[in-house]
């Protein structure tokens, strides 16, 4: 029998969960009673109680004091030491929710956490003489008690292995995370760090089982275990700061179904601006499989995929889903790929852009309010201002060159920090400049500092710029991302 799990970081969601899942319990087969009263209908039991739900909140944190939250040990030392990196550990839960993992503490290898549940609930039942609590430091105690009991349970779940991981994960960029999560971050998922997405990716593959082929026990090297269905950015798929990411789950996991859905996957106003996939891959190495529905040819593991990103609304995606054509690669071929890119279509290494030009990335300024102006804000640009190229705003030749910035020399002055430069040693070269978002409107790039909402194509040697230019222009699919 199939057993349904669920974390939520909002102890509110949880509610709601638990909620939603008693009430389709009572009202199960959901048919109408023949009298058309009651809550459930013909084989409907109605309300009854339930057995305990498989649902926790990884976001609840520990507010008593150490000593005597370990008390609640019981004087068993497994038990206190547990409690001790529960008290620890679960004071970060309300910004690390989910990424938590006790299966990887020192406190796993003295305590099963679904025997530590049982033992608080004893606790729970010594709290008072009669076992609800009676007021003054009983109640803190039971109170204490009960919050423990939530967190064993969380701890239980997230200590757990599954078949099937589905979820859609969070989105933060490394630089706008704090400096606990950026941190926990670089420290246990240093190669998906850049973007929270890609970490929850990466401790979604920890949560699966790993099985052996034929699906009993722990599985060795080559193994393939449970899967993980995501929703998540797509840009980790082919961005350079991903690269070692990507060469991770190629060479240790098996990937089956990509589908992009670009810009418009949610129906929700509060996702508009996110560029989404759809990610289905297993735990383990890629094996093949003779049967089900990720069966396999002899010669190759081939991941499949489909692009649904021109459609614009979330129902016109779906709808594509069904009809669009599936393209296959094989798996151990996108490590040859530049920088190990995801893409479905052969790349020839000897007709790379890369051979004849580099794509650079821009600076930015910090700050931005004090070192940048639009030129005719002033009467006429001093020498403590220089031009600035930004994002072009049209498909014409010249576009994005109305703003100036600050000299370094004068941000140095004025002690603006955070000024980060790039790719200076191309400035005062010719080359196309192109945003990096949306439709990625171009323009001709005049050597000067540009931002980084932008990057700009150079050539090495051979005068290619006219071409590409051209190529660009006449909708070549291109993008300076890859």
């Amino acid at each position: 029998m199939s057993s349904y799990h669920g974390l939520e970081i909002d102890q509110r969601c949880v509610e709601l969960a638990a909620f939603a899942l008693a009430l389709t319990a009572w009202k199960y087969p959901n048919l109408p009673s023949p009298s058309g009263r009651g809550v459930g209908g013909e084989g409907a039991i109605g309300y009854r109680p339930l057995p305990e739900l498989n649902l926790a909140c990884s976001g609840l944190s520990v507010s008593v004091a150490k000593e005597e939250w370990k008390q609640l040990g019981l004087g068993k030392k497994n038990l206190t030491i547990a409690l001790d990196w529960m008290h620890d550990t679960f004071k970060d839960a309300p910004v690390l929710g989910s990424l938590l993992n006790p299966a990887k503490t020192d406190a796993a290898k003295l305590v099963h956490w679904d025997e530590f549940s049982q033992t608080l609930e004893h606790a729970l039942s010594l709290s008072s003489p009669s076992g609800r609590g009676a007021g003054g430091e009983g109640c803190e105690q039971q109170e204490a008690t009960v919050v423990a009991q939530g967190l064993a349970k969380a701890a239980t779940l997230l200590a757990g292995q599954y078949q099937w991981v589905i979820t859609n994960v969070p989105y933060l960029a490394r630089g706008k995370q704090n400096q606990r999560l950026r941190e926990f971050c670089e420290r246990h998922y240093p190669a998906a760090k850049n973007d929270l997405a890609t970490v929850f990716l990466d401790r979604c593959l920890e949560f699966c089982s790993l099985l052996s082929p034929s699906g009993r026990g722990a599985g060795g090297e080559g193994a393939i275990g449970g899967t993980v269905s995501v929703v998540l950015p797509q840009n980790w798929l082919f961005l350079t700061s991903y690269k070692k990411f990507r060469e991770k789950l190629l060479q240790q996991d098996t990937w089956h179904l990509i589908a992009r859905l670009g810009e418009g996957g949610f129906d929700s106003s509060a996702a508009a601006g996110a560029f989404v996939a759809m990610i289905n891959l297993s735990r383990g190495g890629s094996v093949q499989q003779a049967e089900g529905l990720f069966a396999e040819r002899a010669d190759g593991h081939l991941i499949r995929g489909m692009d649904v990103s021109e459609p614009r609304t979330a129902a016109e995606k779906a709808a594509g889903l069904l009809t669009t054509e599936i393209k296959s690669v094989e798996q151990a071929k996108q490590l040859d790929n530049p920088d190990a890119v995801i893409v479905f279509q052969i790349i020839d290494a000897d007709f790379l852009l890369s051979k004849v030009a580099t794509i650079n990335y821009g600076s930015k300024p910090g700050q931005t309010d004090r070192v940048i102006r639009y030129h005719w804000e002033l009467f006429g640009i001093t020498v403590k201002w220089q031009l600035l190229e930004s994002t072009p705003s049209s498909l014409g030749h010249y576009s994005g060159k109305e703003k100036i910035c600050l000299t370094l020399d004068e941000v140095e002055k004025q002690g603006i920090t955070q000024f980060g430069i790039r790719s200076a040693d191309i400035w005062g070269k010719n080359g196309i400049i192109q945003s990096q978002i949306r439709e990625m409107p171009y323009s001709i790039y005049c050597g000067m500092l540009f931002d980084n909402n932008t990057s700009v194509l150079v050539q090495d040697e051979v005068n290619y710029l006219p071409s590409l230019f051209s190529f660009i222009k006449s909708g070549g699919n291109y993008s300076p991302l890859r």
